[in-house]
C-alpha cells in the first residue's frame, strides 16, 4: 500500500463473475481487505443478481466508494465467465479512476487427471 499524506494511492480490485452473482473485493497492495461488495448488497435478490444491469450498479457502488476514499489508481483482477464480466469491462471509463493493470486470473481447463484404466473381462 502506497501512502502519501494519509491517502492510499494504489489498491487491488478483485472482481469475480459467477453464474449467479458478481462479487468484488477491494484490498490494499499488501492484501488487507478494505471492503467486499456483491450484487446482493446493492439490492438485487435471486436471479436478478446475475444480470448485466446488476453488475453495472455494483460497479457504480465501487466507483462511489473509491472516490469517497480518494483512491484513484487501481490494479484490476477479473475472474470468471459470468454475464456481469462484459458489463463491468464496458463501464470502466471514469475520468478520475486510472487502471494501472487489468489482469485476467480465470483458470483455464487442462483436461484434468487421467482416468482409471478400464476393467477388461
Amino acid at each position: 500500500m502506497e501512502k502519501k499524506n494519509n491517502k492510499i494511492l494504489t489498491i487491488n480490485l478483485y472482481i469475480k463473475c459467477l453464474k449467479n452473482n458478481t462479487i468484488s473485493t477491494i484490498t490494499t497492495l499488501d492484501k488487507q481487505t478494505l471492503t467486499t461488495i456483491s450484487a446482493g448488497h446493492v439490492g438485487f435478490k435471486g436471479g436478478k443478481r446475475s444480470t448485466r444491469f446488476a453488475a453495472q450498479e455494483l460497479f457504480k457502488q465501487i466507483k462511489n466508494f473509491l472516490i469517497t476514499k480518494k483512491i484513484y489508481n487501481i490494479n484490476l483482477f477479473i475472474n470468471g465467465f459470468g454475464k456481469g464480466r462484459t458489463a463491468i469491462i464496458k463501464s470502466l471509463k471514469h475520468p478520475f479512476l486510472h487502471f494501472k493493470k487489468i489482469i485476467e486470473i480465470t483458470k483455464k481447463q487442462h483436461n484434468g487427471c487421467r482416468l482409471k484404466k478400464k476393467k477388461r473381462i
